[in-house]
């Protein structure tokens, strides 16, 4: 695999967060709300509450957003250092 330009890098890492800040915790509202029961303020207010949990510096919430990016780019990483075939 050749070595990617920064366009591509940023590209990517914004789509990452993109997808960490508005499909994912859609996802598990509603996976949440499947298995145990609803969210007592609906998805908007599970939306609020992630975000003001994002600002307020909880762990939980930066956990949720920063998986997805960190994810990618460990996979890419990995596929970046693997050996030549012979």
């Amino acid at each position: 695999m050749k070595a990617l330009s920064l366009k591509k890098e940023l590209w990517i890492a914004l789509n990452t967060t993109l997808f960490s800040l508005l499909f994912l915790p859609g996802v598990i509202y509603l996976v949440g709300s499947r298995l145990f029961s609803s969210y007592q303020t609906g998805l908007a207010g599970f939306y609020r509450d992630y975000l003001q949990g994002l600002a307020l510096g909880y762990l939980t919430a930066w956990i949720v957003a920063l998986t997805p990016a960190v994810t990618v780019f460990l996979i890419r990483a990995l596929l970046m250092t693997k050996p030549p075939k012979a």
